[in-house]
């Protein structure tokens, strides 16, 4: 994803650091204003299907065949990236960084390296 309008990127950075989720709910309030994004609006939004394959931390049978894990860190690496050791963050291009993002703090969120993407968010990406 990426913004062809003006941002505030105080006001963003306000907005994740109040984020909370609650019962599948992304709550955040800037300047006393509550924002509430439930399912339905958070799908409008973002344009993506709200149905799919429940993901079990392994790659679907389907896709064992085509799946190639030098391919996948190739298709979400910058131009500058090892793509051969640890794949971090910092080496993911623009948009790639951001669906890490949203998977590591909202949909699998985890407190323990975020700075590096792991098999599981490539396939998820």
């Amino acid at each position: 994803m990426s913004l062809k309008l003006p941002y505030y990127p105080e006001l963003v950075r306000v907005f994740y650091s109040n984020l909370k989720i609650q019962d599948g709910i992304i709550c955040s309030e800037v300047h006393g204003i509550s924002m509430i994004i439930d399912q339905s609006l958070f799908f409008s939004l973002t344009k993506l299907p709200n149905q799919g394959a429940p993901f079990e931390v392994t790659i679907v049978d389907d896709w064992k065949f085509d799946y190639s894990s030098h391919d996948a860190h190739r298709m979400v690496c910058n131009d500058q990236a090892d793509i051969i050791g640890r794949l971090l963050a910092g080496s993911l291009n623009f948009d790639c960084r951001i669906m890490h993002y949203i998977i590591v703090r909202i949909l699998l969120p985890r407190s323990y390296n975020l700075a590096q993407a792991y098999e599981e968010d490539l396939i998820l990406m």
